[in-house]
């Protein structure tokens, strides 16, 4: 039995090392369309009623995300967020380093996907994930999803916090919160929602709508 444990994290682990960089590598196109991912774990938590076909179509679509503004926005700033993130945090710990994260999968958790803005290494913690983005709207159900998509992405990377950063990047500014898992809000609510609504409706989606 832990064997088999073994070679599945062995395989996701090697999944997210083929796609470090993710909307550039074909194979984390392919792997990120038939999974439901972080950036939507949000709307599909705060989606009380029966989901419109259209919505569901449009979590499924492999629509090329590079051209939508914001994601555009941000990917082209994103080494400098990075330098200036780890700049900031050497000041504290100084062999504090950032990487590039690809698409995380979970052996437990086969349909959710996350690919994090960076991986980070501290010495003396546990390896966790940044996510940059544009407020603290961090409160569960706020209609940004922050709150949603962060604590996704550390039940599927199981890790016990990450860096959530605010970068201003016409000042250079940062502002950084460190968020940690909630293990009772992730497992009786969040993951038990996502994993409802991709067999009811996104699974379906992916057979026949798409």
């Amino acid at each position: 039995f832990d064997s088999f444990n073994s070679a599945r994290h062995d395989k996701a682990q090697a999944l997210e090392k083929r796609n470090v960089l993710q909307g550039k590598s074909k194979d984390w196109l392919e792997q990120h369309k038939v999974r439901l991912t972080a950036s939507s774990f949000g709307k599909v938590f705060l989606c009380v009623y029966r989901p419109s076909e259209a919505m569901v179509k449009s979590l499924v679509a492999n629509n090329d995300l590079s051209k939508v503004r914001a994601i555009a926005h941000g990917k082209a700033e994103e080494r400098v967020a990075h330098s200036i993130f780890a700049r900031n945090m050497q000041k504290v710990t100084k062999n504090f380093t950032v990487f590039d994260a690809g698409l995380c999968v979970n052996p437990y958790l086969p349909y959710l996907g996350a690919s994090p803005d960076g991986k980070i290494s501290e010495p003396l913690a546990d390896p966790c994930y940044e996510k940059t983005g544009e407020s603290f709207y961090l409160n569960t159900g706020h209609s940004s999803g922050y709150n949603e998509q962060a604590k996704g992405q550390m039940a599927i990377a199981g890790i016990k916090w990450c860096d959530f950063c605010v970068f201003l990047s016409d000042t250079n500014e940062m502002c950084v919160e460190r968020i940690p898992f909630d293990d009772i809000y992730s497992s009786t609510q969040l993951l038990p929602k996502l994993k409802e609504f991709y067999f009811d409706y996104f699974d379906y989606a992916l057979k026949y709508l798409v």
